[in-house]
């Protein structure tokens, strides 16, 4: 694995550049990312480039890109607060499962046809 701060041909760090290439491959866009959480896409894209912290956004890049959390951001999914759990299903719409290849799922599939 490079070093964290190694930089590509496109100035990116490598886990920015992982971030990225993610999303892309996954086909979402920070606008629609940022519609999702209900925050503005500037926050989602200073997330992404490793400018800022965001826990709903961590974990919807690593849910919705289906990639590692650890090879995304660089370390193991860290279990939510009590707060961030809460944001995490009301904005994400996702739960903490505590596994650590899929440390995320969906809350929508539990409640259909609820």
């Amino acid at each position: 694995m490079p070093a964290i701060n190694t930089v590509n041909r496109d100035g990116l760090d490598s886990l920015h550049a992982r971030r990225v290439g993610a999303l892309a491959e996954a086909g979402i866009t920070r606008t629609q990312l940022a519609d999702m959480l209900g925050i503005s896409r500037t926050w989602v894209w200073k997330v992404v480039a490793g400018e800022r912290s965001g826990h709903a956004v961590e974990c919807a890049v690593t849910h919705y890109t289906g990639k590692s959390h650890e090879w995304l951001w660089g370390r193991p999914a860290p279990k939510p607060t009590p707060e961030q759990a809460w944001r995490l299903r009301q904005r994400a719409k996702l739960r903490w499962t505590g596994d650590p290849d899929r440390p995320f799922e969906s809350v929508r599939k539990n409640t259909e046809g609820a």
